[in-house]
């Protein structure tokens, strides 16, 4: 948050909860907070998808089942976020899951080509029929078991 002049915590507090800026006799409130909660609906999240948003790292996603199948997500970066999603059929070619917990998502016929899942913990997520070429699950976990080098879900 950009505060410019004098404020005090109850300007910041407003600011907060504002989305535009507003004169205040000689102090100007910015209240365009960077890195600020955003609505965490599926509406909320398809709309910033659909803006064109490609990162979504360390966001706090698994409120609910967010429907995002059959959607364009390609390049999305979900690292360390916490997801609980319906990836059906979505395109995440070349998308980031590093260190994200994606416990219980679904990705049956996904394009999950390229797709980076080192590090996730990926218990009880659903990778029917997706198409994992050359990605990587490098110190991923399930169930207790960390994945090595070129291993897949289901090649255990």
């Amino acid at each position: 948050m950009s505060i410019i002049g004098r404020a005090g915590q109850a300007s910041v507090r407003r600011a907060r909860l504002s989305s535009n800026v507003r004169p205040r006799g000689r102090v100007t409130l910015v209240t365009t907070v960077p890195n600020s909660p955003m609505p965490r609906t599926t509406d909320a999240l398809r709309l910033r998808i659909e803006a064109g948003e490609r990162n979504f790292e360390a966001e706090d996603l698994d409120d609910s089942v967010h429907d995002l199948q059959c959607m364009d997500l390609q390049g999305v970066n979900f690292s360390g976020a916490f997801l609980f999603a319906n990836f059906r059929g979505a395109n995440l070619k070349s998308s980031k899951f590093t260190c994200a917990n994606v416990k219980t998502c679904d990705f049956s016929s996904a394009d999950l080509r390229q797709a980076d899942f080192s590090g996730a913990a990926i218990d009880g997520a659903v990778f029917t029929a997706a198409d994992l070429e050359d990605t990587n699950f490098l110190g991923a976990t399930e169930q207790g078991h960390v994945y090595t080098a070129g291993e897949l879900p289901w090649s255990r």
